[in-house]
């Protein structure tokens, strides 16, 4: 393969100086906000979720093939790797915005059409939903590339970076943008509902190896499925707390279900009733309806919430990861869109899913295994 030098496009580069001087460490000084980029699994899905994230959809040029995605997973395996540890990327004009990544995560996936690419690995679409109302603009993309951190300047400096890399090789298709709330206590960070979001997850390795990540051909990967979920916060707000609690099925409080417990991670009891003979938790409420498709945590959720300034639209940017999405996240959804008292205030109007590649070693690039490419 080439060196990396002559597959940069021409621009790129400020000229050599630039380049051979944005490749030297700015510090002695290590960052202790560094996550390894380096690994059998990538980083950025049980990793714990940062404070931002911006999700890129994107892509390939329509005659690219193995040869030309293992390119640009090259390049950006190549300067991930440098941002997420506090290095300048190798065309980087701004090699200041890399002193601190600040907990960065860069994590790569491919969508249905590239999964062809790769033997013995499919992934099919995700069904339509009875709520759905998908918007072509938040739909499926060839690839799909998720960064996260706890600081806007280095979260958009890498995004920037990357996007660098792949001129002439893909077209960005659309970015997400989100925020998440995190905390001291290890309780999850709330929603724009005031829910906390996130307390059925796995938590513990066990869980996590059994639920999310995929054996065989794609071992040590996962697959995604990625829901932009529109709120309708202005006539949730009409609901007085006693409601939205009735919706959920837990108190806003702290998340505990309403058939008793002391915090969001006591198991909710569904047959539980009240002295009159009522259900605690109503057998419609978000909770009942997702509890009884699922035997315990059944994937992983990793949720951002979003504000688009340009029309005051808000929600939740949910990421979804299992080892079998058709097994473990299909059944759940189905059953949410059939009767869930929530769908009243929400609505999907994004759907798209990626295979999320394994990691790679050092010295080694993401994706070159699976696609059968020389080092």
């Amino acid at each position: 393969m080439p060196t990396r030098r002559t597959i940069l496009r021409a621009g790129v580069l400020a000229g050599a100086g630039v380049a051979a001087s944005a490749c030297k460490p700015l510090s002695p000084e290590k960052s202790t906000s560094v996550i390894a980029f380096h690994g059998l699994r990538q980083a950025g899905v049980q990793t714990s979720p940062q404070s931002h994230l911006v999700l890129l959809g994107i892509d390939l040029t329509p005659k690219s093939g193995a040869e030309d995605l293992g390119r640009l997973m090259w390049l950006w395996s190549d300067d991930a790797a440098r941002l997420t540890s506090g290095q300048p990327a190798l065309a980087d004009t701004e090699p200041e915005l890399a002193v601190d990544p600040a907990n960065l995560t860069v994590t790569f996936g491919i969508g249905p059409r590239l999964t062809q690419l790769v033997s013995g690995v499919t992934l099919d679409p995700l069904p339509h939903f009875s709520t759905d109302k998908l918007q072509e603009r938040w739909g499926q993309t060839d690839l799909v590339v998720q960064l996260c951190a706890d600081d806007l300047i280095s979260l958009t400096h890498a995004q920037r970076m990357l996007l660098k890399d792949m001129a002439g090789l893909g077209v960005l298709r659309w970015t997400q943008s989100g925020f998440h709330q995190r905390t001291d206590d290890g309780s999850s960070g709330r929603n724009l509902m005031g829910q906390l979001d996130g307390s059925v997850n796995p938590r513990n390795a066990n869980e996590h190896d059994a639920l999310v990540w995929a054996d065989g051909a794609w071992k040590h990967g996962t697959f995604l499925a990625v829901r932009r979920i529109e709120m309708h916060l202005d006539t949730w707000d009409e609901l007085d707390r006693e409601a939205r609690e009735f919706t959920i099925g837990r108190k806003l409080s702290n998340g505990a279900p309403l058939s008793g417990g002391k915090d969001e991670f006591a198991d909710p009891d569904l047959h539980a009733t009240d002295k009159h003979g009522f259900a605690l938790i109503d057998p419609a409420s978000h909770v009942a309806r997702s509890r009884s498709a699922m035997n315990g945590p059944q994937f992983l959720r990793r949720g951002y919430n979003y504000v688009e300034p340009t029309d005051g639209t808000s929600g939740l940017i949910f990421m979804a990861y299992a080892s079998d999405l058709a097994g473990q996240f299909v059944p759940v959804q189905q059953r949410l869109a059939e009767q869930d008292l929530l769908n009243q205030w929400t609505q999907a109007i994004g759907s798209a899913v990626y295979a999320i590649w394994p990691g790679a070693p050092k010295g080694d690039y993401v994706g070159r295994a699976q696609l059968g490419l020389p080092r």
